[in-house]
């Protein structure tokens, strides 16, 4: 689930590096499909994939930056919020910002949380995997590595940035 369609070019690159802008990053089961399989192809069997997933997933050709949830995303993202009342606010500032965007541009390897995949599916566990296990060299974009956070956050940390992280998103908090 992405609140931005995706289109072939995000699917390309996807494939290619392991990052999508619009989308976040190969991890888990998807990262060694990303890196050892798919790696070994060449550009145009890439571009063949991204074409067929594309015309699966109704590709518009739309551009991103003109979607309303991008900049909704945007907007929450930078809103003022009252560190001293929003636990979840603080952390994500403290802990996560330094690294994913909080600039007016966006930085490959360094996404919009509110955009991601992980951020908007029904259950949470894949964002509070990412969380705890953080990402590897080998994922992801190759070389770009995201901490993991499981020895530093407790459980109502890590509950407090993900129910943060929905809110940017405009979802619904999940269940506790």
């Amino acid at each position: 689930m992405s609140p931005l369609p995706w289109r072939v070019q995000d699917f390309h690159e996807y494939l290619r590096t392991g990052n999508s802008l619009f989308h976040g990053s190969a991890a888990g089961p998807m990262a060694p499909v990303v890196h050892e399989g798919l790696s070994a192809l060449p550009d145009a069997d890439i571009k063949a994939l991204s074409v067929y997933f594309g015309e699966l997933a109704g590709d518009n050709n739309n551009e991103p930056a003109a979607s309303p949830k991008l900049q909704t995303a945007d907007q929450a993202q930078h809103k003022t919020t009252d560190l001293r009342i929003d636990h979840g606010a603080r952390l994500y500032n403290s802990t996560c910002s330094a690294c994913h965007y909080s600039s007016s541009q966006l930085v490959k390897g360094r996404p919009l949380l509110a955009l991601g995949s992980a951020t908007h599916l029904d259950d949470p566990s894949n964002l509070i995997n990412v969380i705890l296990d953080g990402f590897r060299s080998d994922q992801g974009i190759r070389g770009v590595v995201m901490p993991q956070f499981r020895e530093a956050l407790n459980d109502d940390d890590i509950t407090a940035i993900a129910t943060y992280l929905r809110q940017t998103a405009n979802e619904q908090p999940w269940p506790i």
